[in-house]
This record gives C-alpha cells, sequence and structure tokens, in this order.
C-alpha cells in the first residue's frame, strides 16, 4: 500500500517507486533464502501420494 503513494496524480517519480518496490521485496528474499530447506521440504512432502 506504501508504494502506491509514490505515484502521483499527473507524474511519477520513477527512481522513488523503484527504491520503495526493492526495499520492500528485500525483507521477503532474506527470510525465503534462510527458510530454503524447510519451504522446499515441505513442498516436497506435500506432493507425496499415498
Amino acid at each position: 500500500m506504501a508504494v502506491a503513494l509514490f505515484k502521483g496524480q499527473y507524474s511519477t517519480d520513477y527512481g522513488a517507486l523503484f527504491a520503495a518496490t526493492t526495499i520492500s521485496i528485500v525483507p521477503v528474499l532474506v527470510i525465503y533464502l534462510f527458510f530454503q530447506k524447510q519451504f522446499i521440504a515441505g513442498i516436497a512432502s506435500s506432493a507425496v501420494k499415498g
């Protein structure tokens, strides 16, 4: 929601928009990289039939 604030009514500051997007994505990527083994194990165990 906060990223939407960087878009103006008549113009957009793309530099600030891209910076805000990058800052909002970095924590998600860090958490994924930290828990990657658990995510893969969960996906693999849910795909087992029988």
